[in-house]
């Protein structure tokens, strides 16, 4: 069995592993905004002034990557994203 990388700057979790560097831009942006609270696509929209379709590449790659989730439509932050 392989031993895991023990590696600062990546994070494991059971969906993907990355590199936390990638992590910039417009996606601290919706970070940021979730910090605040569970928001819908559309509010994330209102705040950002970008399109649904951009704002939900960012939440599905960010999802992804375990730093947000998605209950019904409303998204939230998760510990992962908080740290």
């Amino acid at each position: 069995m392989r031993k895991p990388i023990d590696h600062p700057l990546y994070i494991l979790s059971t969906t993907t592993s990355f590199n936390i560097s990638k992590i910039y831009g417009f996606s601290i942006t919706l970070l940021q905004a979730l910090k605040e609270g569970m928001m819908t696509t559309r509010n994330l929209c209102e705040i950002t002034g970008k399109y649904p379709q951009y704002v939900n590449r960012y939440l599905y790659n960010l999802r992804n990557y375990g730093l947000v989730e998605k209950n019904g439509s409303l998204w939230k932050i998760t510990e992962l994203g908080l740290a």
